[in-house]
């Protein structure tokens, strides 16, 4: 029963997207090699699979009523993949988050990096440059 659902559409697509954005946002960052997204990814497929089944559980019991006990239990179940399903889509929300950011800041230093080549350039052109007598004439401009 595992390997079915291990082959199914909800596992595979789950697999596929989260391992996915896992990646995306160790690449954002720089960490792909990092322990951190090694320790993600050995994570996620086990995790991944125990919502799976926790969802099948809990479908089973609209089907199976086999007493309050394990009814209660399945239910359990249940809030659990809830619970962990809503953990695997706030990852996947802050890789997101983590990816603008990251590139949100190499934006913000590529116009540092303009702003400082326009001083440098301008305080050149004033200064005279190193040598002190060249440079351009701003005199001829008024």
């Amino acid at each position: 029963m595992i390997d079915q659902l291990k082959g199914g559409p909800l596992y595979t697509s789950l697999i596929n997207s989260g391992e996915e954005g896992i990646l995306a946002n160790a690449s954002a960052t720089g960490g792909l090699r990092g322990g951190n997204t090694q320790d993600a990814l050995s994570r996620f497929r086990g995790d991944t699979l125990n919502s799976v089944i926790a969802n099948q559980l809990a479908q089973y019991s609209g089907l199976v009523g086999i007493g309050s006990g394990a009814t209660d239990a399945v239910s359990n179940f249940g809030a659990n993949a809830v619970t962990q399903q809503n953990a695997l889509r706030n990852q996947g929300a802050g890789a997101l988050a983590q990816s603008a950011l990251v590139r949100g800041g190499i934006a913000a230093q590529n116009w540092k990096n303009a702003g400082s080549y326009i001083d440098d350039t301008i305080a050149s052109a004033i200064g005279g440059g190193a040598g002190g007598g060249g440079g351009f004439n701003w005199k001829s401009l008024f």
